[in-house]
């Protein structure tokens, strides 16, 4: 099990109850915009319907006006009063459905808004992976010119998500890179030939310095590395382990004729210059490993097949995140609330029961339910 750097109490204690706090207020201002537009949409129908009623009243009090005063001259002039009052309503119903329908894009932007502020409270809370991770794997691949790196992540109770990485905050990986850059002139074995002079295997090499980094992934000290050649469609995929007490290599060789798994075959694994394959991957190691603490924005949350951003299942994921970190909170929440110095004293803390009290309370209907994951 892979684990991460898991904040100190007080710390953690104060993220959710700013970060995912946040996040879950911003949520229901979204839920109650919601309610708003259909609660504009429905005004307009009625609205619409009782000045359409206004049309059939004025032809009924027209109709009965002509039918007791049996004046026949009044048909044309009931005509033109009604063609009137129609025509006006037309212009009163285009410029009202024109009112609410711009409240209705001012409500939207709204919702826009806390949709955006939501995800971003999320986003900040999960920066600073306060979650103690089961699995986690950096990545970058070579796209439209530049390298997309990403990070994910999967937690307990089936919680997953994916940052994006500046990958430019890494000087090797701003343009393409090639092996000769990290490691120039190197040479690799890559098939067994045979000449009619000699019995003995001749070996093939290949010059790496035509290859180019097309991906690399890191999951714990597994290394993974694919080198391209755009000329000849060939590639060197490489699996690194490196520990304090063991290393592993395994190079495999692939083109559109053969897959040969070079360190599976002693006469070519005998030929491999394993101290120059190792300065080629190790900037890549630690590239990787860097870039992990420079997110960029999140991307993707999943509970289970849930896509929480999609379907905005704020609080779905905030009770699951307050699950996963609950024996912390409470430990430290605990600790807080049985401070028995006077407030004035604790100005320096990062988080008072006070604090601790407000900010449950803003939650409402919900501070119940959440001030169980604290132990209150």
């Amino acid at each position: 099990m892979e684990t991460n750097k898991v904040a100190d109490g007080a710390s953690l204690v104060r993220r959710v109850l700013v970060d995912l706090v946040e996040a879950v207020l911003n949520y229901d201002r979204l839920r109650d915009s919601i309610t708003k537009i259909d609660e504009l949409k429905r005004r307009l129908n009625e609205r619409v319907a009782r000045e359409r009623r206004i049309s059939e009243d004025v032809d009924a009090v027209l109709h009965s006006y002509e039918k007791d005063e049996k004046i026949e001259t009044f048909k044309i002039y009931g005509e033109a009063i009604s063609s009137f009052v129609k025509s006006t309503l037309e212009e009163y119903e285009k410029k009202l459905t024109e009112l609410l329908d711009n409240e209705v894009m001012s409500v939207n932007r709204e919702i826009e808004g806390y949709r955006s502020s939501s995800i971003r409270s999320v986003e900040a809370f999960l920066s600073r992976d306060p979650i103690s991770l089961l699995e986690a794997e950096i990545s970058t691949r070579y796209i439209e010119g530049g390298y997309e790196t990403r990070y994910k992540c999967k937690c307990p109770k089936n919680l997953e998500y994916d940052f994006l990485l500046d990958s430019s905050e890494v000087e090797i990986l701003k343009t393409r890179l090639s092996s000769g850059t990290l490691s120039k002139g190197l040479k690799l074995p890559a098939r067994i030939g045979k000449t009619w002079v000699s019995k003995d295997p001749v070996i093939d090499f290949e010059k790496l310095d035509d290859y180019y980094l097309a991906s690399a992934s890191l999951s714990g000290t597994n290394l993974f590395a694919t080198f391209t050649n755009e000329g000849t469609n060939s590639r060197f995929k490489f699996h690194s382990t490196v520990s304090e007490d063991a290393s592993f290599l395994e190079i495999v060789y692939e083109d559109n004729l053969q897959n040969v798994v070079i360190t599976s075959q002693p006469a070519l694994n005998s030929n491999i210059e394993r101290e120059a394959v190792s300065n080629m991957l190790g900037p890549i190691r630690l590239a990787l490993l860097f870039l992990r603490e420079h997110k960029l924005r999140l991307i993707r949350i999943f509970l289970g097949e849930v896509d929480v951003i999609a379907e905005m299942k704020i609080p779905d994921l905030v009770y699951t995140i307050l699950e996963i970190l609950s024996p912390q909170l409470q430990e430290e929440t605990n600790r807080i609330v049985n401070d028995k110095r006077d407030p004035n004293q604790g100005q320096d803390k990062l988080v008072t029961r006070e604090f601790l009290l407000e900010r449950l309370a803003l939650l409402g209907d919900r501070a119940r339910n959440v001030s169980a994951f604290f132990g209150l």
